[in-house]
């Protein structure tokens, strides 16, 4: 079965239909939808005379790419090879206007347009429709994600809101890592890297069939030390399964599970009075089902039910003693508190559950007209006695999704689409994430896109309901460093986007370029509280969460892709930004509130380039540049000058008998060392080797 990304060619046209239906089965499988009838959702098969991609994440639909209303980014499985990426968060270097860095050895962070500290908070990331966003902290944890890079198919990015197909959190992107069908993994593939820092990788992978279902088992390892200043190694086991079962000609069920977890090492120093330096263990595994079924009229339907489970386990104790760090005298502490003075006990641990389930309906309501729209309803719960101090149980937070879109080809020349997401939170209320775009094709290979839509982004659980600081042996808070006041707004953004994209399929060119106006209100920050009464009485610099002012970013980005050939491969990325906009800082009556300039959050410019060559006697050689302008790193970044890196891989494919097997060297940052996050962040050389086998 063709990989729904992959490029189609014009040839006869017999051929063409073909490759048309692959392609668009490839599409539905990939999204969790059945492979009957899926060429009647299409408009015809005229787009696949193009050098152009069916996407499926901007809409719920599957959509030649310069149908979508949204700008668009595939990472396919010749880009991820050719990368050398030992991570998935590597691979979104690759991605215009992306920014990735590490907080920590292992807390990758990945955003769009900066404004992220720690937890990148604003983009909603999905495996196989199944979302896998933080709902105590946000963002993602990459470390512990149970999804083997291996098993990757193709990433498909939306670059901007996608509020409208994927809700809250969709708010300055939507990622959707799209694993590969079992059925193409019979037999056994085994990998095993090793490298300096302390780096070991191994997998192994078995596919086959068992009656009517075709399965596929991972497990896998990874180990490194992290950066060479800092505690922050990480010991990762890893185990998947995935089993596509055909119930009847027009029925399917998917079954998905996963654990991924191991420990790492956390804090900032050893003299940090809230993250001294100690270990942690997390725990992190999902199960999905997904049920599928085709209607006798060209319908689609689709019901989903997944649970995302995690536990962190940190714990460790202040090194200091409370009366020195909090300057309280050892009498009144004792007064105060009923307890002698004392090393302080810290227990960091959180317990996360996510339950969703989700039905969606596909169909076409006239030959010009497509329609997709479903229901949904989440359940998260967080606890955390450190972060949520006098909090005994977990926190409910509930969410009820209504959400639509339709496709209409008025002419041939001119789509349209329309969505909306409808969605109830116990939390912030009942909001509408809108959008509207029109495509026009001024020509057989070249569209304009003009689109507005509107998104939100929740308040996390933390922002909320923090209570965290310090407490006793006994539990009585004596220190606190951050408070969630309740009530929050969600933050908000209005987008208004102008893209371009055009194909030469006589010189192997295709260009995306794109031209936007964001504007964020409602931002939610940390506000330096200088008056805020500690549990005693006492007047300290509590960080209270709260809406603050909002953010412009005007920019333009493009992705330009040359491939002559099979043999070469040219990737150039470039997105400029211009931000304009200030938080607020402190509050400290009577003076009067200052604020923060925070366009610095927001880099002006990022680049990367990948170029990969075949060589001759079975050899492959690519690089990988990537550069980051001077940016500030919100939280406990930094701010960092500009960065660049280069990566550079050779591999040699060879056959022995009926096993094929690759040798790759890799070269990661063949420049100079540099910063991520922290100045104390130093991103040196590192070398690894791999060793790739499939057994039939």
């Amino acid at each position: 079965m063709a990989n729904h990304c992959k490029c189609v060619r014009s040839g006869t046209r017999p051929l063409l239909a073909s490759l048309a239906g692959a392609v668009a089965l490839a599409a539905a499988n990939a999204h969790g939808a059945p492979t009957r009838a899926s060429l009647k959702q299409l408009p015809n098969e005229q787009y696949f005379l193009e050098q152009m991609p069916v996407v499926l994440s901007a809409t719920r639909l599957a959509q030649p790419k310069d149908d979508a209303p949204a700008a668009v980014t595939i990472i396919d499985h010749q880009m991820i090879a050719a990368s050398g990426a030992t991570n998935i968060p590597d691979l979104f270097r690759l991605v215009p206007g992306f920014q990735v860095t590490y907080a920590s050895g292992n807390q990758p962070v990945v955003t769009y347009h900066g404004m992220s500290d720690e937890y990148a908070k604003r983009m909603q990331v999905l495996v196989d429709g199944r979302s896998v966003y933080d709902p105590v902290f946000g963002g993602v944890d990459w470390t512990n994600l149970p999804v083997a890079l291996e098993n990757i198919d193709h990433i498909e990015v939306i670059r901007g809101p996608n509020g409208a197909a994927y809700g809250s959190n969709a708010f300055l992107g939507a990622i959707n890592i799209v694993t590969r069908d079992p059925a193409r993994d019979r037999g056994t593939f085994v990998r095993a890297a090793a490298g300096n820092d302390g780096f070991r990788k191994g997998i192994i992978r078995h596919g086959g069939t068992l009656g009517k279902m075709k399965y596929r088992v991972t497990l896998g390892y990874r180990q490194d030390n992290g950066f060479s200043d800092r505690y922050d190694y990480r010991r990762v086991s890893l185990a998947t399964f995935r089993g596509d079962y055909s119930l009847s000609p027009t029925d399917s069920l998917d079954i998905a599970t996963g654990y991924a977890g191991g420990p790492h090492g956390a804090g900032v120093s050893a003299t940090s009075d809230l993250l001294p330096l100690h270990d942690a263990r997390v725990h992190e595994h999902f199960e999905q089902l997904r049920w599928h079924h085709f209607g006798t009229g060209g319908g689609e339907y689709t019901l989903q039910f997944y649970h995302n489970y995690r536990r962190r386990s940190e714990y460790g104790s202040q090194p200091m003693l409370a009366s020195t760090e909090l300057g309280i005298p050892p009498a009144l502490f004792e007064q105060l508190t009923g307890e002698p003075d004392q090393h302080l006990p810290l227990n960091y641990s959180t317990l996360e559950d996510r339950y969703e389930i989700e039905f969606q309906h596909r169909f076409r309501l006239s030959p010009k007209t497509r329609v997709v729209w479903g229901t949904s309803a989440r359940l998260d719960q967080g606890g955390a006695p450190q972060w949520f101090i006098g909090r005994t149980g977990v926190i409910d937070a509930r969410l009820y999704r209504l959400f639509g879109n339709v496709e209409w080809h008025p002419r041939r020349d001119l789509v349209v689409n329309t969505g909306a997401m409808v969605e109830k939170s116990s939390l912030t209320g009942t909001h509408v994430s809108p959008r509207m775009a029109l495509n026009y094709h001024v020509a057989r290979a070249q569209t304009l896109r003009l689109s507005t839509s509107r998104a939100y982004r929740l308040p996390t659980l933390f922002e909320d309901f923090a209570n965290a600081g310090l407490v006793t042996q006994r539990g009585t808070p004596v220190y606190l460093r951050f408070i969630g006041p309740g009530n929050l707004r969600p933050e908000q953004i209005t987008s208004y986007e102008l893209g371009y994209l055009a194909t030469s399929e006589r010189h192997g060119l295709s260009l995306d370029a794109e031209a936007y106006h964001h504007v964020v209100r409602d931002r939610i920050t940390d506000v330096d509280h200088k008056q805020y009464p500690e549990p005693f009485g006492m007047v300290s610099n509590g960080l209270v969460f709260g809406n603050s002012r909002g953010l412009t970013i005007n920019g333009a980005e493009f992705s330009l892709r040359y491939q002559p050939s099979r043999r070469t491969l040219v990737l150039v990325n470039y997105a400029y930004a211009h931000a304009r906009g200030s938080v607020l800082n402190s509050i400290n009556p009577p003076a009067p509130p200052e604020y923060r300039d925070r366009s610095r959050t927001v880099p002006t410019h990022t680049e990367s380039v990948l170029l990969m060559r075949r060589l001759p006697h079975q050899l492959e050689a690519s690089a990988m540049y990537y550069r980051v302008s001077a940016m500030r790193w919100m939280g406990n970044g930094d701010a960092l000058g500009p960065q660049d890196r280069l990566d550079l891989r050779l591999a040699k494919d060879f056959r022995i008998g009926n096993t094929y097997s690759r040798v790759s060297i890799v070269l990661q940052n063949a420049l100079h060392d540099y910063t991520e996050f922290r100045v104390e962040n130093v991103f040196k050389h590192r070398i690894y080797a791999q060793l790739d086998v499939n057994l039939p």
